[in-house]
């Protein structure tokens, strides 16, 4: 870890992945037997959304034919980042936001959340639409769905202009 050389004048907004507030949260009901609800071996993101399929495995970049299949929209979520989710397993790495195989995730239907804009489309503002690409797991604020990108249901909560790579708040509670 390299030393110190910044110093912010404000704190952070948010981590993305944790609880932008304390109004109410819902989970994902994951249907299984047991209510399983277990990363996907390939890669699972805190922090953004993803799908969970029928065995209980969540996905944060299923691609657009699983996320857009009948039934799919209510196993759509948001990846809750909490303590002890993301396992650093890069030699001297600091952080991680990647949940591995097999470890247990918490994917919620609805909630206040800070998220990564990793796209703006055009100005947005509150209450304007958060929209996922299931292919690669970005989530775009302000844009319309496409052939390729599913609508959440969730939408802006922040205020101001937004830019791309800013940690904003979205929610789905009718804030």
């Amino acid at each position: 870890m390299p030393f110190q050389n910044v110093v912010a004048v404000q704190p952070a907004i948010g981590i993305p992945g944790d609880f932008a507030s304390v109004n109410p949260r819902q989970f994902v009901v994951s249907g299984t037997a047991n209510q399983r609800m277990v990363a996907a071996a390939d890669i699972c993101l805190a922090g953004t959304f993803g799908l969970i399929d029928s065995n209980g495995v969540v996905d944060s970049t299923p691609g657009y034919a699983a996320a857009s299949a009948a039934g799919a929209a209510s196993r759509i979520g948001f990846i809750h980042r909490y303590m002890g989710a993301g396992l650093i397993t890069t030699w001297l790495a600091e952080n991680t936001m990647q949940i591995q195989a097999g470890q247990a995730v918490e994917l919620f239907a609805t909630g206040d959340f800070f998220a990564t804009a990793n796209a703006i489309t055009g100005t947005p503002a509150r209450g304007a639409a958060v929209i996922w690409d299931p292919a690669t797991g970005t989530i775009n604020i302000g844009a319309t769905v496409s052939g390729t990108t599913i609508d959440t249901g969730f939408v802006l909560l922040s205020e101001g202009p937004i830019v791309a790579g800013q940690t904003v708040m979205i929610g789905k509670n009718g804030a």
